[in-house]
């Protein structure tokens, strides 16, 4: 993505101050000093960490977050195989209306990913706790046409 649209996508946050993209093969770390507006402050300290940057998600953590510590908020996770093609990101968060994405309707859900893995469709969602997991993984996943349990 070029810095303009980057720039253009962290504006809808508020004031950027400086960023600093780091490109991998698989990812792309960007470093971000930011003056939060209410709505970005108020994700943030509700440990939100999925923001619609343009049409994805993306996920946001403390610069000062080691890599063991970033890899540590994926502990409680839950997936769904086989996955239809037409469930998408924006199906599963909603950038324009957060509050009415799937998402948004699982307790202690923080963030989650769709993966290609051996010719299967995952979703895999994050959660903060396993109070918040255990909650998930009782409950029957039902979104639109696709209907399967967590694994």
């Amino acid at each position: 993505m070029p810095q303009l649209d980057i720039l253009t996508n962290l504006e809808k946050w508020s004031q950027v101050i400086a960023f600093k993209v780091k490109m991998q093969k698989k990812y792309s770390t960007m470093t971000i000093s930011i003056d939060f507006n209410k709505w970005a402050l108020t994700n943030w300290n509700n440990e939100v960490w999925t923001a619609p940057f343009g049409e994805m998600p993306v996920q946001w953590f403390p610069a000062f977050w080691t890599l063991k510590q970033r890899k540590e908020c994926k502990r409680f996770q839950v997936v769904v195989i086989d996955i239809p093609k037409t469930v998408t990101n924006n199906i599963v968060y909603n950038a324009e209306n957060p509050t009415q994405s799937m998402l948004s309707q699982l307790d202690g859900a923080l963030a989650f990913r769709i993966i290609q893995d051996r010719g299967h469709r995952k979703l895999i969602v994050y959660f903060d706790t396993w109070a918040s997991l255990d909650k998930a993984l009782n409950i029957d996943f039902n979104f639109e046409e696709f209907k399967d349990v967590w694994t």
